[in-house]
């Protein structure tokens, strides 16, 4: 395998793998098995059976052969048989149709047959007949041909694909791989074409790849486009022994299985099918352009060296991209029909991953649309305006809060909507809505795919209302969550919501993209010490939802428990906090969020504690400046001093350094009564607030408290996290 690797000595992403008609789906990520292993792999055997139908009317005879799909993928199965059965019924009501208006005086005789043209481990070719014979002895021949990819069942149509693409964009996003080097640019396309096959359609086959090279020389000089590249096939089964008229194409463009031997071997290397050199900016902005779901904006941190991070103007705000890791490009790819659910820490890249999967699936299905639904309407509208930026010609992705979405549907359908008794008890009312939604989307299949984020807020029968939303086949639903986030009042450690839900898959993330190591170290000795504590008092809680995550970046000395005597004390800490990361870190006002837990909080007696409005005091006493954190600001917004923030509008934003201080307002420190279940439901509570704070700082964090372990359980556990 060593001799594969010089092949792929350098790092190149994947921007997709579609090949169609005589193409199979070729994951470049298992290349170096799948060129080996899939020469000697014999086909997988389809079954067919049919079903014979006799329809003998006044004017017209019918005779079909019904073909019935047998696979191993009995969803694929389906989809294929319905999709065939469908098509042959249309057919026949036709006939029919045209038999009544015309009423011949003579029978006309319709003879529907089938045929299959080619079968291999992932595609089946079917070809139906309709043979059409009237009463003057005409005979009429329809021909439809039908390929069907094997691994999803979908329809592939080869033809529109090469012919009608109105962008290149089209043509390059659609089927291939690049590789790069020295900022030359080479895209590369595997061709699962047989041996057999190929002894068959040589000629055509050659034909067609050289109208699709073709087609990308015209649509990239159309693009005005200053891009050096170049375009190759490889196909390694078959070898060429006849140009015909592509001797120039065959030369240089095409790879066969002596060309990949010697390229396995060493005596070839790749690069001999590089072209000229590209400007390294104008290279990442191409890049960026063609393929936007694998970029991340104004990200922290650069985990991807085969490119560099850029920088770009829109409606007058300067934006960095940054492309993401070989592995979340991997998982992006890595979309499955059905349910799928995705947990894993703050800072694991869960929505990032999300975006970026419904922006590919809505560039791959443009006639499909795709719901994204969270919790706060602050990650509403971070979500999008990175779509804005990034996909600008986005049509199909809906983005909404679940109680903005059930809004919207009840505008839609004219459901029966009181906006005075809306305001008065707001969660009758919305549920009502959600009562009468549910009879209006029995029949209504909207989505092909749902994106659920911020799960862990989410309810059960929120959950299941949503699904309904979907295709009853061939959809995807994923949803995105982490327990130890919830810092609503529905917290129930003792009641998994999601494990109540059937899902098809479980995927864990636990690489940590966000924090330096010693941020992630303290974290995860925060929830291994969590879950040892409530493990102690229920030992029956099987996991209490915090995720320990993996540290990719380098460490720094970034995590202080500061303690304070008084509430004077703790405000002036924080300013010092403030200067010191400014003054010595180097770090901008706008690098820094302060979070505290409430803006205010009333007291034992019966007083009220705006602790909001006296940090704001003592910053503009000290002139730093601020801004508050509110559902409008997202990390990619403009910000103009540091950011002082409750734990509830902090929950979306991320900073490179934390100011975490009042932890006092919490209300369950210690649990009173370890018997009863509420009372450790709302200490979770609490505990997640905290969890959510310290996770939003990216390199510093800070932590000032009035309060100590004899007088807090929470302030033990996070200090024997140090």
């Amino acid at each position: 395998m060593k001799r594969l690797e010089n092949f792929l000595k350098y790092k190149y992403i994947l921007l997709a793998i579609m090949i169609l008609t005589i193409f199979s789906i070729f994951d470049i990520f298992n290349i170096k098995d799948g060129l080996q292993t899939n020469l000697y792999q014999g086909f997988k055997l389809v079954k067919v059976t049919e079903e014979k139908i006799k329809i003998d009317e006044k004017n017209l005879v019918i005779s079909a052969r019904m073909p019935e799909i047998h696979y191993s993928n009995e969803e694929v199965e389906r989809y294929i048989n319905s999709y065939i059965r469908r098509n042959i019924n249309d057919s026949i009501n036709h006939e029919r149709q045209e038999s009544q208006l015309y009423k011949n005086n003579s029978k006309t005789n319709v003879n529907i047959n089938y045929h299959i043209v080619f079968e291999n481990k992932s595609l089946l070719n079917i070809v139906i007949y309709k043979e059409i014979r009237y009463k003057d002895n005409k005979f009429k021949q329809e021909k439809d041909s039908y390929v069907f990819d094997l691994n999803t069942g979908q329809r592939i149509f080869l033809n529109n694909l090469l012919k009608d693409n109105e962008d290149y964009e089209d043509v390059i996003y659609d089927y291939i791989i690049d590789y790069i080097k020295d900022n030359k640019l080479l895209f590369i396309k595997f061709m699962d074409t047989t041996e057999d096959l190929f002894f068959i359609l040589e000629e055509e086959l050659l034909e067609v790849m050289n109208e699709e090279y073709e087609l990308l020389k015209i649509k990239m000089e159309q693009s005005k486009l200053n891009i050096e590249y170049n375009y190759v096939f490889v196909m390694p089964y078959v070898d060429i022994d006849d140009a015909y008229k592509f001797e120039d194409f065959i030369e240089n463009n095409l790879i066969d299985q002596t060309k990949l031997e010697e390229i396995l071997t060493g005596e070839v290397l790749i690069d001999k099918y590089l072209k000229g050199k590209n400007n390294e900016i104008d290279l990442n902005l191409f890049l960026l352009k063609i393929c936007p779901e694998y970029y991340v904006l104004n990200d922290k941190i650069h985990l991807n060296n085969s490119f560099k991070k850029i920088s770009f103007y829109s409606d007058d705000y300067k934006y960095s991209a940054t492309p993401l890791s070989e592995e979340q490009i991997k998982d992006i790819i890595s979309i499955n029909y059905g349910n799928t659910l995705l947990t894993g820490g703050a800072g694991t890249g869960k929505t990032t991953l999300m975006l970026s999967k419904v922006m590919k699936l809505a560039r791959v299905y443009p006639h499909h649309r795709f719901l994204i639904l969270t919790h706060t309407k602050q990650e509403c509208n971070e979500l999008r305006e990175k779509l804005q930026v990034l996909y600008k010609e986005n049509t199909n992705i809906d983005i909404y809060t679940l109680n903005a979405f059930v809004l919207k549907l009840a505008k839609k359908y004219n459901l029966v909507l009181d906006y005075n008794m809306l305001k008065k008890d707001y969660y009758k009312t919305f549920n009502n809505i959600v009562k009468q939604a549910r009879n209006i989307i029995k029949n209504k299949n909207m989505f092909k795919g749902i994106f659920i984020d911020e799960a862990e807020s989410f309810s059960k029968d929120e959950i299941e209302f949503i699904r309904e939303f979907l295709y009853k086949t061939k959809y995807i639903f994923n949803v995105f969550s982490c327990n130890s986030l919830n810092i609503s009042n529905n917290v129930n450690i003792f009641k998994d919501n999601l494990k109540e839900i059937k899902f098809d898959e479980h995927i864990n993330l636990n690489k940590n993209y966000r924090q330096s190591k010693e941020l992630v170290d303290f974290n995860n000795n925060f929830c291994e010490n969590i879950d040892r504590y409530i493990k102690k008092l229920r030992s029956n809680v099987k996991t209490t939802g915090f995720y320990k995550t993996e540290d990719i970046k380098p460490s720094t000395k970034s995590v202080d428990i500061i303690k304070v005597s008084d509430l004077e004390e703790q405000i002036s800490s924080v300013i010092w906090e403030v200067e010191y990361l400014i003054n010595q870190k180097g770090l901008d006002y706008s690098d820094i969020a302060i979070i505290y837990p409430y803006n205010k909080k009333k007291l034992k007696s019966g007083k009220v504690m705006y602790f909001q409005y006296m940090l704001r005091k003592a910053l503009e006493k000290a002139n730093i400046p601020y801004i508050y954190a509110e559902e409008n600001l997202t990390n990619i917004s403009k910000k103009v001093g540091i950011t002082i923030s409750n734990i509830y509008t902090i929950k979306n934003l991320e900073y490179k350094a934390c100011v975490i201080c009042q932890l006092e307002m919490l209300y369950n420190h210690t649990i009173n009564d370890t018997t009863q279940d509420y009372q450790i439901n709302d200490f979770i509570g609490d505990l997640n607030k905290v969890y959510l704070a310290t996770n939003r700082a990216c390199d510093y964090l800070s932590i000032v408290t009035a309060f100590n372990e004899e007088t807090s359980d929470i302030i033990k556990l996070l200090i024997e996290s140090k």
